[in-house]
């Protein structure tokens, strides 16, 4: 609500309501891309409940990335998920690091998630 009373006026056109909302959003795409970029690169799976928290929060940030003109490829993105995993996963990481072809963020994401699901089934 604080943003449409920003942008709205008495005389406002939806076109100036466009034109200001586009420039409130693009104004300030570099600095938001460094908050992103410092967020992505020290997200951690030690800060999340579970690995689909974890795994979500990685890819709305870098879909985050790319609404401001800072696409992460998908093999960056598998990198920062492998990265960011505590020493519990250490050997599932290395795992995923060394496969050939390298996976998609989807296919470690869903080694992961099978690996958690295994984890807790045998460590109750």
């Amino acid at each position: 609500m604080d943003l449409l009373n920003t942008i709205l006026n008495k005389n406002t056109t939806a076109f100036a309501a466009w034109k200001a909302l586009a420039y409130i959003f693009t104004e300030n795409k570099s600095s938001r891309a460094m908050h992103l970029k410092n967020k992505f690169a020290t997200t951690r799976l030690e800060n999340f409940p579970n690995m689909n928290a974890y795994c979500q929060e990685l890819k709305v940030l870098a879909d985050q990335l790319a609404n401001v003109d800072n696409p992460v490829e998908d093999d960056d993105l598998v990198v920062q998920l492998i990265t960011g995993l505590n020493e519990q996963y250490e050997s599932i990481g290395m795992f995923l690091q060394n496969m050939e072809p390298f996976p998609s963020f989807y296919a470690a994401r869903s080694t992961l998630m099978r690996e958690e699901t295994r984890r807790g089934r045998y460590h109750c």
